[in-house]
């Protein structure tokens, strides 16, 4: 459990029960990790949060983000365009692997 960074794996399409949850976190994802809780501002979690995306994905562009002085809000939007233009490269979902960190943050768990 708390040994594994990545919690969430969605594969193929979003059933719409994980649909209706994506769209409700989401609505509050900013306000509360963003705003409220600074989740990224201390480089452990911002560690543990570039660590739910792809091995070799993103890291090796990201290195220095999370120990910059940056606030979550800014991270996070670094981390998205990072994700973001990685993913148009290589043809794939681009909202796959930030619905994952989304829902692991976020949606409540039973473990």
């Amino acid at each position: 459990g708390d040994q594994q960074a990545k919690k969430v794996s969605i594969t193929g399409m979003l059933h719409p029960s994980i649909k209706r949850s994506v769209n409700i976190v989401s609505s509050y994802f900013e306000e509360l990790q963003i705003k409220a809780q600074d989740f990224l501002s201390d480089p452990q979690k911002s560690d543990k949060v570039l660590s739910m995306f792809p091995a070799g994905s993103i890291q090796d562009q990201l290195k220095e983000w999370s120990v910059s002085h940056h606030d979550s809000k800014t991270k996070w939007n670094l981390l998205r365009e990072a994700w973001f233009s990685y993913a148009k490269k290589r043809s794939i979902n681009k909202d796959t692997a930030l619905y994952e960190v989304v829902l692991q943050l976020c949606y409540p768990r039973l473990d």
